[in-house]
């Protein structure tokens, strides 16, 4: 993951992460048959902005499962 230095919306540069589980009712990252793959959620601490980010270990199976745009 490449946190973010400076917040896009309010230029606040306090963030917090926290791990967070793709899969519930459905899997969220679908990369691969029982992925239980996991995001990174980055949230600003001055105004709340929260950006999801895929791990670097998932990164490999999301050039090979998604189309590149």
């Amino acid at each position: 993951m490449k946190p973010n230095t400076t917040c896009r919306n309010c230029g606040g540069t306090e963030f917090y992460s926290h791990e967070v589980n793709a899969k519930g009712h459905m899997d969220l990252l679908p990369i691969g048959f029982f992925s239980g793959g996991k995001f990174i959620l980055q949230v600003c601490g001055g105004c709340g902005l929260a950006e999801w980010f895929v791990p670097d270990e998932y990164m490999p199976k999301v050039r090979e499962k998604f189309s590149r745009d």
